[in-house]
Formats: structure tokens, sequence, C-alpha cells
């Protein structure tokens, strides 16, 4: 998909969380399909055609905007990215705990 077809506000009307649907994950409209899940398929080599073999409710526009969305927005949990890596763990005191009473 080239840059001049990348419309967010097109994205919104394909994109939809409902806490009804997938516990609020962001689906296409109209599917179960998770966005970040086809995302992650893009990102990882698979070609359109394959995903859109596996997943027939979609279309090949959909999955094009699967990257623009997921690209914009950073799925929820945890961050990719370990702030505390290259860090030395903290010591630990070798003992029994101290009972407080």
């Amino acid at each position: 998909m080239s840059s001049k077809d990348q419309n967010p506000e097109r994205t919104r009307t394909l994109v939809q969380s409902d806490l009804e649907i997938m516990a609020g994950a962001p689906v296409f409209r109209g599917t179960r399909v998770p966005v970040y899940l086809i995302a992650d398929m893009i990102e990882q080599g698979t070609p359109i055609d394959e995903i859109l073999d596996g997943y027939p409710s979609l279309t090949r526009e959909m999955v094009g905007y699967a990257e623009i969305y997921a690209t914009a927005k950073s799925p929820p949990g945890r961050s990719p990215v370990q702030p505390w890596s290259g860090t030395k763990p903290l010591g630990r005191k070798k003992g029994k705990l101290r009972r407080v009473t």
C-alpha cells in the first residue's frame, strides 16, 4: 500500500475495539480477527495471499491497513523494550527474614 493510500480515517472504520468482542482487542469490523495478529504475520513475511486464504473474511484492503494500525498504535501490555536490560541485578542478603510483631 503506498503512502498516499494510507488514510487514518479509513483505518478507524475498518478496526473496532469492543469489550464484548475478543475482550476489547482491536479486530477488523465484522470479524473476530485481531489486527495485531495480521500485522505480526505481515512483519514475519507471510504473503498477503496466504493470509487471505487463511482468513477469508478479510479483504486485501484490511490486510494492508493492519500494518498501518499496528505502527500507529502499539499493542497494550508490556513494552518489548526492557529498560532494565544491561544493568546488574540488585544483590540479595542471605539469611532469614525478620518477623514483624
